[in-house]
């Protein structure tokens, strides 16, 4: 597995991600081994291997930069902590002193949530949690830092391998905020398994909400990107809706499919071919006129948009989950101009197909 080295982790925002609520977020790995068929990593715009699921690059040294990018972005109180945890800066996973908080000699006090929203871990162009986090345990190691830094943590995958660090999100929670949201296009196995191959079950993913919601972790849904012709029928959305609501989900957002030109189009129309050839079809009909962000332009994209929002939002009233992620959850997080910002963009509740 290639293992690189990278001059830096964190990207910050200049404002506020009305989806995820985050400024920041990081990518730990390049390429994903979930070889979801739509996934929009596959991109040449975001330079992955060209075997995206079977040639994903490890960031190694990632911890070390991150320290280094938090001291920078939040000063440098914390630099005193590298006589403890070294230069290394947990690169075995966060596991040092019961499981990634620093020792009792090193004091605490004083800290606060850096209220600049949450960092996004996952949400990015691969999941942060896929196979290889159980090797290098990078997702652990950012988690301690966190809790170290008392920075929130909204956790976004499709991976059961998050519960292995329920323990830190729970933590993270009590100090500052965790929201843990899942990845889902439809809560249909069998389709699940043609679409998502490499990620976790509909049905362990949905475990992960329920463990955590019963940890006190707020929980969400990511219903995206909806596939024409394969997910986004308005009785699977409104079961996908259920089952959400049933696990413990207090919100679901949802979001079409974008195909950008190029490498991403090609390898999910080539792959949805033999399985789902009506969908094939129907995909080269709508994605006809595409922009280069992958948004379809054609009237009957919009048209098929319009029908997949008004189920989405029949669903979410029948089964009283927000569409957003709630105010409760995130404006302690916030300062309030920034929590202002995001409750006006939610409340608008625009119809409009996501980029």
């Amino acid at each position: 597995m290639p293992e690189i080295c990278a001059k830096s982790i964190l990207r910050v925002r200049p404002r506020i991600d009305s989806w995820f609520v985050s400024r920041m977020n990081l990518n730990l790995y390049r390429g994903c081994a979930h070889d979801c068929v739509y996934c929009d990593g596959r991109s040449e715009r975001y330079r992955a291997p060209e075997d995206f699921a079977g040639a994903v690059e490890v960031k190694t040294n990632a911890l070390a930069v991150l320290r280094r990018e938090f001291a920078r972005q939040f000063g440098d109180e914390h630099l005193q902590q590298e006589l403890f945890w070294g230069t290394d800066s947990g690169l075995n996973g966060g596991d040092r002193q019961a499981g990634g908080v620093p020792p009792p000699d090193i004091p605490l006090e004083g800290r606060r949530s850096k209220r600049s929203g949450f960092l996004t871990l996952g949400g990015g162009v691969s999941d942060q949690y896929q196979p290889l986090e159980a090797q290098y345990r990078l997702a652990r190691g950012v988690l301690g830092l966190c809790l170290e830094w008392q920075i929130p943590v909204h956790l976004l995958t499709k991976s059961a391998l998050a519960l292995r660090d329920l323990d830190l999100l729970g933590a993270i929670n009590q100090e500052s905020r965790t929201v843990v949201s899942v990845s889902l296009t439809t809560v249909d196995e069998a389709i699940a398994r043609l679409v998502e191959p490499g990620a976790a079950s509909p049905a362990a993913r949905l475990d992960v909400l329920r463990r955590c919601s019963a940890a006190g972790i707020p929980t969400g849904v990511f219903l995206l990107p909806l596939l024409p012709g394969i997910t986004d029928q308005p009785e699977m959305i409104r079961e996908t809706v259920r089952a959400a609501a049933a696990a413990g989900a207090s919100f679901v957002q949802m979001g079409g499919l974008t195909l950008k030109p190029g490498r991403q189009m090609a390898h999910y129309l080539a792959t949805i071919a033999r399985p789902f050839p009506a969908a094939h079809a129907l995909t080269r009909e709508l994605y006809a006129q595409a922009n280069e962000h992958g948004i379809p332009l054609t009237d009957a994209a919009w048209d098929r948009w319009e029908r997949m929002h008004a189920a989405w939002l029949q669903a979410t009233q029948e089964f009283g989950v927000a569409r957003r992620m709630p105010r409760a959850v995130f404006e302690t997080v916030l300062d309030p101009a920034d929590c202002a910002d995001v409750v006006r963009i939610q409340e608008q509740d625009v119809n409009v197909y996501p980029a």
